[in-house]
């Protein structure tokens, strides 16, 4: 569990920082490069790969979240009146 939030808080962070570097230096970026046709397809595949990781580790962050939830989750029997370990009548035993 808490190697789990250890890996959720890293990733929160490491998101906020990708979203600060590329609202602070994509513009300076742009202009310094954007006028060459090839520097602009360069940029624009490592943009989709930015994104696309981002997306692989938040995909891999939500299945422990709900890994998590579904540990703290309670078992409860459909049947509360019947309970699935114990003999029954028309058991054979």
């Amino acid at each position: 569990m808490r190697e789990r939030a250890m890996r959720l808080a890293i990733v929160f962070v490491l998101t906020v920082v990708d979203i600060a570097v590329f609202n602070r230096y994509s513009n300076v970026i742009w202009r310094a490069l954007g006028r060459d046709p090839w520097a602009r397809v360069g940029l624009f595949a490592l943009l989709a790969l930015w994104v696309s990781s981002a997306a692989v580790i938040w995909g891999h962050i939500s299945k422990d979240i709900r890994a998590t939830f579904c540990e703290q989750k309670p078992v409860f029997s459909p049947d509360p009146a019947h309970d699935p370990n114990e003999p029954r009548r028309t058991s054979n035993v």
